[in-house]
């Protein structure tokens, strides 16, 4: 409540590893410096730990003359647990890609390959390094007789109509089938 708050000393209020941190916005907001986005954590007054996102600029008297700070908060500490199983969600994602025992990769609305995993490095004969941003079709990946039907299966995947279980015929890098 806001009566519990007025008059006390907002340093109190921060965690001593903290104190430093907020002890330098403090004194760039009394020297005119505004400082935004500036991530901490704190307790509530139950104990919860939330991470808020704040910003401190000086107040300013009718005069002009610096009176003060003006801190405005916001609470992030759903944002930033989304934030973080995002993360998680995608480090996953990216482990199952690169240990698949199937070959895999994946390409842009460019048909630029953006992920080629273990098992595509072991079967086609390319490495990561070697078809990172090219466009697929130029690799070499499919024969001249069957390129045409292959572009427009892909078309359609990227245009939303999948085509499921189609079957092609791959060249690796010595131009084996």
């Amino acid at each position: 409540r806001p009566e519990e708050m007025l008059g006390k000393n907002a340093l109190s209020l921060t965690p001593e590893p903290m104190r430093p941190a907020m002890e330098e916005m403090y004194r760039k907001a009394l020297n005119g410096i505004p400082t935004q986005n500036f991530r901490i954590m704190r307790k509530t007054k139950r104990g919860d730990q939330v991470c808020l996102v704040v910003s401190f600029c000086p107040r300013f008297s009718s005069s002009g003359n610096i009176i003060g700070i003006v801190s405005c908060g916001q609470d992030i500490t759903d944002l930033q647990k989304a934030e973080r199983e995002q993360s998680r969600l995608s480090r996953e994602l990216q482990d199952l890609l690169e240990n698949a025992n199937s070959p895999i990769f994946c390409i842009d609305n460019d048909f630029r390959i953006e992920q080629w995993n273990r098992n595509a490095e072991a079967v086609f004969g390319f490495s990561k390094d070697e078809v990172s941003g090219k466009i697929l079709f130029d690799v070499g990946l499919f024969g001249q007789k069957n390129i045409e039907d292959v572009r427009a299966v892909f078309l359609e995947t990227t245009r939303g109509n999948p085509k499921r279980n189609y079957d092609t015929e791959y060249l690796t890098k010595t131009g084996e089938e």
